[in-house]
């Protein structure tokens, strides 16, 4: 039986952070979300290094930071003999994939290390000397050895009994490094290389900036495969469980969030943003909108130049074009709201819904004071106060009468010559 080890219990001094690095999320999932979804096992065979707890795995602590060796000899103390082949990985390197994990394990050889090949010599990976007989830490790498372009990734599958042959024999550097079993043991071996990019671990917050731009590359290309375009994908970012189905096109500087849907034929214009909403066939949005909260917009609907919507429906072929806030609202069909429109959803303790029926026109620079209802086919004059619900077919406008002072600023100007 095969088990996986993780090790996630390092100090991450590097990362400047008083919250565990593991935990540091990019877009909705932590770093070591990212590397268990890519251990093709099941949960009960993979058990963590960590001095938290996570979810509903097997965690198993690591006292004093003694290096990965040491970690590994805690994790053994508590995992069942029934495994008989270990893969061990390290929590902070979120573009590993379940393939290459899988490949690994399919490895017949007793002790097999995945590397990759650098260009950048100075890098402070460990050193691969010739078929895996033996891993040279960089700190104590001679220059021949750092002029070694073969780096080690910090992934291994061993079989248990030569970790429990070899783990007792390590020398303390201080450290214990894991790495050292290898060249304490005769097993057969093998290497198997990858990209470095796959290995990228975080250390720092300019690895985190790395990954996660890795990680939006790998989402937007999926996404163009399918049949979504992206006139500028490098300036562009989506979530990871973002769904977008084809001949939907994005402009650049498009920021879509957690929780989003975008149906064919939509138009998402530049400088958007998106998050926890659902956009159906033909819709257009921005450019400048934000659009959050619990958001379904019908299709054909328009959304556009700096407007918000929260926690709200548009309906089908409505129109919200400009300088607008709709928010814990339900729009019809075929609604037309004018600009500078504002939903007075909160009256200080609580929020209300304006529900406004099909065919309705709301004129600009409007408050709508929730709760209310605009009827079907009802009409609201530019400039409108409205508190009251609307019956369907009325106009109703409410404006003070016209004041008119003749002269005023002539003589105000005159005062101010004197």
């Amino acid at each position: 039986m095969l088990c996986y080890i993780v090790l996630a219990a390092g100090q991450s001094k590097r990362f400047r952070s008083r919250a565990p690095k593991i935990l540091f999320q990019i877009h909705g999932k932590s770093l070591l979300d990212y590397v268990l979804e890519s251990i093709p096992a099941n949960k009960k065979d993979i058990f963590i290094v960590s001095n938290i707890p996570y979810k509903d795995y097997v965690c198993i602590p690591q006292a004093e930071p003694l290096g990965t060796g040491h970690a590994v000899q805690e994790a053994l103390k508590h995992i069942p003999s029934t495994y008989t082949d270990c893969i061990i990985l390290c929590g902070d390197v979120p573009l590993i994939t379940k393939e290459t994990l899988r490949n690994l394990s399919q490895s017949t050889f007793d002790l097999t290390l995945i590397g990759f090949r650098i260009d950048d010599l100075t890098k402070s990976y460990g050193r691969i000397i010739g078929n895996g007989e033996k891993i040279v830490e960089y700190k104590e790498a001679s220059e021949e050895v750092k002029n070694n372009p073969h780096a080690y990734s910090g992934t291994m599958k061993v079989r248990r009994h030569i970790l429990d042959a070899t783990l007792p024999l390590l020398r303390a550097h201080p450290e214990f490094y894991v790495t050292e079993i290898v060249e304490k043991t005769n097993a057969q071996r093998g290497v198997i290389f990858k990209t470095e990019e796959e290995f990228t671990g975080v250390n720092t917050k300019a690895d985190l900036a790395y990954v996660e731009r890795a990680l939006q590359k790998k989402w937007i290309h999926q996404l163009m495969e399918e049949g979504v375009v992206f006139y500028n994908p490098d300036t562009s970012s989506v979530y990871h469980d973002t769904k977008i189905e084809q001949d939907v096109i994005i402009h650049p500087h498009v920021h879509i969030g957690k929780n989003v849907v975008i149906e064919e034929g939509v138009v998402i214009y530049p400088f958007t943003c998106l998050e926890d909403c659902y956009i159906k066939k033909g819709a257009r949005v921005g450019p400048f909108a934000h659009i959050r909260g619990y958001v379904v917009l019908e299709n054909n609907a328009i959304v556009g130049n700096f407007v918000e919507v929260k926690k709200s429906k548009i309906g089908a072929e409505s129109k919200v074009k400009h300088l607008s806030y709709i928010g814990d609202a339900v729009l019809g069909e075929n609604v037309n709201v004018g600009a500078g429109v504002i939903t007075c959803n909160y009256d200080g303790v609580k929020k209300h819904q304006t529900t406004i029926e099909d065919y309705v026109f709301v004129g600009s620079n409007t408050a709508l004071i929730a709760p209310l209802t605009i009827h079907d086919h009802a009409y609201i004059g530019a400039g409108s106060v409205i508190t009251d619900d609307v019956e369907s077919y009325d106009l109703v406008f409410t404006r003070a009468e016209k004041t008119t002072k003749k002269g005023w600023t002539k003589k105000r100007v005159q005062r101010q010559l004197l």
